[in-house]
């Protein structure tokens, strides 16, 4: 991907990654390293024309093809300006997209530890 000058990856992920659920410890931990892993990987492969999403398939009220829709959308590149970002099936790509600036600029749709205040 790096020589060819683009590319997309697409981490699997889970919201559970960034909630607190009981007994399902290991598998939170492994989702949540998704998210980091997704923004690392975006940031250094930035000026490579790679873009790195964290996918989040539909819980079990929503349609699988919505995952499905989403990833079209992704391979076709529609979804590069959120690159390092966590997206959901259930998100409203469009809606996203409409509001990218704002997604980079307050650092949104990702998992980051914030600061006391005071600090």
């Amino acid at each position: 991907m790096v020589e060819r000058r683009r590319g997309r990856v697409v981490n699997i992920g889970s919201l559970v990654g960034a909630r607190d659920e009981p007994y399902v410890t290991a598998y939170a931990c492994a989702k949540a390293a998704f998210f980091r892993l997704t923004g690392t990987l975006a940031a250094e492969t930035a000026g490579h024309g790679i873009t790195v999403l964290c996918v989040s398939p539909p819980e079990e009220y929503t349609p699988a093809q919505r995952t499905g829709d989403l990833l079209v959308r992704i391979a076709a590149g529609e979804a590069d300006p959120l690159s390092g970002r966590f997206l959901h099936a259930e998100d409203d790509l469009d809606e996203l997209l409409a509001g990218a600036g704002r997604v980079a600029a307050e650092d949104l749709l990702t998992l980051r530890l914030r600061e006391w205040p005071g600090s």
